[in-house]
């Protein structure tokens, strides 16, 4: 079986291989200077990059279809360009707050004027 990279879950040992034949390739260009090796490089650089974005579109459909949402969201986590970062919001006396805490305080108080309990005793009769 083909080891598998440790960084991208859609690289497999098999792609590793004709990563490491590409090199091979442009090691020989680098020695020979010809103008056919250079272009059997190029050839299969292009190859090689079809691969890759095969592999890495198979691989976003099985993580897509999984049922497990775990590994979408650390799918989309690890694509994210920038960090995440915690909003700002403004309390009750107009003063902005970036602390997770407290951004989470007052949410949690505008959904519970928002979203509040019914009785139970009127559920009862």
């Amino acid at each position: 079986m083909f080891k598998r990279s440790s960084s991208k879950s859609s690289i497999n040992g098999g792609i590793l291989n004709l990563v490491r034949k590409k090199k091979a390739l442009w090691r020989a260009f680098k020695r020979t200077g010809t103008e056919t090796n250079y272009n059997a490089h190029r050839a299969f650089s292009n190859h090689l990059s079809t691969v890759i974005r095969e592999a890495r579109l198979v691989n976003e459909k099985c993580i897509a279809e999984d049922k497990d949402t775990i590994n979408l969201f650390k799918h989309i986590r690890t694509t994210l360009s920038g960090s995440v970062k915690t909003v700002k919001v403004k309390d009750a006396a107009g003063m902005v707050n970036d602390n997770s805490y407290t951004v989470a305080d007052i949410f949690a108080d505008s959904f519970a004027k928002v979203f509040t309990l019914e009785p139970l005793s009127r559920m009862l009769n």
